[in-house]
């Protein structure tokens, strides 16, 4: 129950009609792992096969109670072109639980 994993593989073909004249093969992984009370880490990968690179990765830290949640992430883009640059973004996010984020509390009420 600590270790969560999953992972994906896409191929796609070539489709002019749809404006994707190049074959995708990729895989995706995503996982977390459970490090005790309230944290909990992440990793992904997306890994191009057609270009033998990857072209995104990740890390995040969670912490989380009854109450709140703090997110902690890093992501890099490494793929360029001439619409989409290569590029790195930390985020930080903080939701305070059963207030418009879309969760809600363990229990009903909150204690800290």
């Amino acid at each position: 129950d600590k270790l969560s994993m999953a992972a994906n593989y896409s191929w796609i073909i070539p489709d002019v009609a749809e404006n994707r004249p190049d074959q995708t093969s990729q895989l995706n992984f995503d996982g977390t792992y459970d490090l005790g009370t309230n944290w909990r880490a992440r990793g992904d990968l997306r890994y191009d096969f057609e270009a033998s690179k990857a072209t995104r990765a990740g890390v995040g830290l969670r912490f989380q109670t009854d109450c709140v949640q703090f997110d902690l992430s890093l992501s890099r883009r490494f793929t360029s072109s001439t619409s989409v640059r290569p590029d790195t973004k930390v985020n930080l996010g903080i939701s305070l639980i059963g207030f418009g984020s879309g969760s809600r509390p363990a229990r009903n009420k909150c204690n800290g």
